[in-house]
């Protein structure tokens, strides 16, 4: 004995995933759902009264809404289905007029809920059509049933018949026009709510962009800062090497004199190369995010070297120097 499914499918199951399906896709998946199940309650209600061609109707109807929903679920047929369900709609209503007595019977409740059928899973461009046919063609049927009414025989035996048919019928149309209002209503609600989430996002993102902007500000500030410093490091040696090498084109100097420029030469040319790469190092370790190690350095040995190349110069140039020579 084959066992029953578990449990029942779920309207996202019958309608289409979103992630699948286009908002058009899946509401015209809801409506025809929704058709099905008003050509169900409808198709007993018109064998009770009698009305067979109209139950005929209802029936080739009802066929050919479950290939509509068929194709449009299974197959991804939407735009087929879609114009598949307004070619069968117009048709089936002008049988109703005929055979259902015409404006004696509901056909106006029809014609009404048919118009909010197509509005809710239409493009809004096509809503303008369907709001001409439903005005054009009511128009036109009740003129020829006011200057005609021979040709729309009245197919009610009796007041009682009528009475049920004309409620029954509203009772649908009024329920289903609250099923698509409040299907339109969430879906509005739905996309709102996916609009402010998105525009919390975006505000979220330029918070984030302006603190990046800010940071940026600041380290091209740092950046300015180091490159003045850098600048200034870079001059003070470099005078004093072209110093230097002036007083030795200049003057004709002792040999311990030249000895000693020359010792300050070389001393103030590696600390100039051994400063460019420290920097060259440090701009790698900002690069890749290294972190690199301080080095102790004796700030005096190197002074007394500066100033001893320094007071030659001052000499020579008749300065005094920091000695009070």
């Amino acid at each position: 004995m084959a066992k029953l499914p578990s449990r029942l499918p779920t309207w996202n199951q019958l309608i289409g995933d979103s992630s699948e399906f286009s908002r058009q896709n899946r509401a015209f998946n809801s409506i025809s759902i929704l058709t099905l199940l008003i050509l169900c309650i409808l198709l007993p209600f018109n064998l009770a009264i009698g009305l067979r061609e109209v139950s005929v109707a209802i029936m080739v109807l009802l066929l050919l809404q479950c290939i509509f929903y068929y194709c449009s679920r299974f197959q991804k047929r939407y735009k087929f289905g879609t114009v598949a369900y307004i070619a069968a709609s117009y048709p089936v209503l002008g049988v109703t007029f005929y055979y259902n007595s015409g404006s004696l019977g509901p056909i106006m409740l029809l014609f009404f809920l048919t118009f909010n059928l197509l509005v809710a899973f239409t493009p809004r461009r096509t809503h303008y059509l369907w709001a001409v046919l439903h005005l054009a063609l009511p128009a036109m049927m009740l003129t020829v049933e006011y200057l005609y009414p021979h040709l729309i025989p009245d197919n009610y035996n009796n007041r009682q018949e009528r009475y049920i048919d004309i409620l029954s019928s509203y009772l649908v149309t009024l329920i289903c026009v609250y099923l698509i209002t409040n299907y339109l209503r969430n879906n509005w609600e739905k996309e709102k709510q996916t609009a402010e989430e998105r525009a919390d996002k975006i505000a979220l993102q330029n918070k984030h962009i302006v603190h990046q902007n800010t940071n940026l500000d600041e380290l091209n500030h740092k950046k300015d800062k180091l490159f003045s410093i850098i600048s200034h490091d870079l001059q003070s040696p470099l005078h004093s090497i072209l110093s230097s090498l002036e007083l030795l084109a200049e003057f004709d100097l002792p040999e311990a004199d030249q000895k000693k420029l020359a010792e300050g030469l070389l001393i103030m040319t590696r600390n100039t190369a051994n400063m460019l790469s420290n920097l060259l190092t440090w701009s790698k370790s900002q690069i890749s995010g290294v972190n690199f190690n301080f080095t102790e350095v004796h700030i005096n040995n190197l002074v007394e070297r500066v100033l001893s190349v320094q007071s030659l110069l001052a000499r020579k140039k008749e300065l005094p120097d920091h000695y009070g020579n």
